[in-house]
């Protein structure tokens, strides 16, 4: 059998190993409250987030309204350009054939001219 004394040196071993332990892990446990940051960082840093993605969202907004404007504007510009194309070639096709109707004209009037002798 153990003796007493035998059992009291061994609960003083059991109990130093014991505050040993309490000791490191007390220090460990500072050690990780100090390394951790706390819940309201982490909070903040998400709600930076959040509204930074809120701001960009409305800049794509405003940047797609921009575009859509200056498509308007393109489609307008070029149904413009189309009917000043279409008019311009009426012109063209007007004066050319009053000048070609005025030729045919005059042709027959010198060839008129010519068979009636002088």
């Amino acid at each position: 059998m153990i003796s007493i004394k035998d059992q009291i040196v061994q609960l003083e071993q059991d109990l130093a190993k014991q505050e040993a332990a309490k000791l490191r892990l007390a220090k460990q446990l500072e050690a990780a409250k100090a390394a951790a940051a706390p819940r309201s960082a982490y909070t903040k840093q998400i709600i930076e987030i959040l509204n930074n993605v809120s701001k960009q969202k409305k800049e794509t907004e405003a940047v797609i309204e921009d575009i859509k404007s200056t498509q308007k504007d393109i489609n307008l510009l070029e149904g413009k350009l189309q009917r000043t194309y279409m008019d311009a070639d009426y012109l063209l096709f007007e004066v050319y054939f009053s000048c070609t109707i005025s030729q045919i004209f005059s042709t027959q009037n010198i060839f008129l001219a010519s068979e009636k002798g002088p």
